[in-house]
């Protein structure tokens, strides 16, 4: 057993969700598994799970046991404060918050086939170029033909999807929703959704205001996306965080949390603090 074969079971749903309960036994009904998160933090980004008669949205985090959570030191990691819900294998222990609130927890280990586990060993281990090639011969042509096709309409649908919905956000107003977009895809896939925050935390009209100074701007994107809250030795750093006070009081901003941005396996010129200034 492993945690990539939880992840691949509960991102496609391959699990009885027939009656699913928490471990204190309250009633789980999965609307959204999430965006699977291949950095780190949590396992999935932005699922929708309710659990008795309130719907939750948020981050789940998937373990091969409960007790995993403790290994991974994850009760020290601020982004694992807001997890809605916990998915193991075993559910071994119990896990509480900081603030001793009890963790949701559901143990899918009996709702697996084991026939699904047996395939996804005989794939890892074979050695085909692609795993499955061998079966895919037995799928008629129609049924690939019309997938690709599905799959090409339904990418054009949710990227056409995304740009309406921020727009509607934004009350039509197009300069606004593209800075808001182009922000997002300056964190290219790993860093998009804080980068978003960001742009949405910080109007492109109170960047307008202060364009012909860049230690201004500087100081309200490195202020607001959480990276000047700690000490630093050297004066421009300190020059910036000056700045930002100062600009934060007058705006009345409120910053993002720098655990939110990612650095772990990115190339240094992809940092998000680089890719910022």
């Amino acid at each position: 057993m492993s945690e990539e074969f939880l992840h691949h079971i509960w991102k496609f749903r391959l699990f009885d969700q027939l009656d699913l309960k928490t471990t204190s036994g309250e009633h789980v009904e999965v609307e959204k598994v999430g965006t699977h998160n291949l950095d780190s933090g949590p396992d999935f980004f932005n699922g929708k799970i309710k659990i008795g008669n309130t719907l939750w949205a948020g981050n789940i985090e998937v373990h091969i046991n409960a007790s995993d959570w403790k290994k991974h030191f994850h009760q020290h990691d601020k982004a694992y404060d807001n997890i809605i819900l916990h998915v193991v294998h075993k559910a071994d222990v119990p896990l509480f918050r900081a603030s001793g609130e009890l963790i949701p927890t559901v143990e899918i280990g009996s709702r697996i086939e084991k026939k699904l586990h047996q395939n996804y060993l005989n794939f890892k281990t074979s050695k085909d170029w692609i795993p499955c090639e061998k079966q895919i011969g037995d799928v008629p042509p129609l049924i690939i033909n019309s997938t690709i096709d599905k799959l090409v309409l339904e990418r054009l649908e949710r990227k056409s999807k995304s740009i309406t919905d921020c727009l509607a956000l934004n009350f039509n107003n197009w300069e606004e929703t593209f800075y808001q977009l182009l922000a997002r895809n300056f964190g290219f896939k790993t860093n998009s959704d804080p980068f978003e925050l960001l742009a949405k935390s910080l109007s492109s009209k109170i960047l307008a205001k202060h364009k012909n100074s860049l230690l201004q701007i500087e100081a309200l994107l490195f202020g607001q996306a959480g990276m000047l809250d700690k000490h630093f030795e050297d004066k421009y750093p300190q020059s910036l965080q000056n700045e930002y006070a100062f600009l934060k009081q007058k705006y009345i901003l409120n910053a993002l949390d720098e655990h939110l941005w990612k650095f772990s396996r990115m190339r240094p010129v992809n940092f998000p603090s680089v890719r910022i200034a």
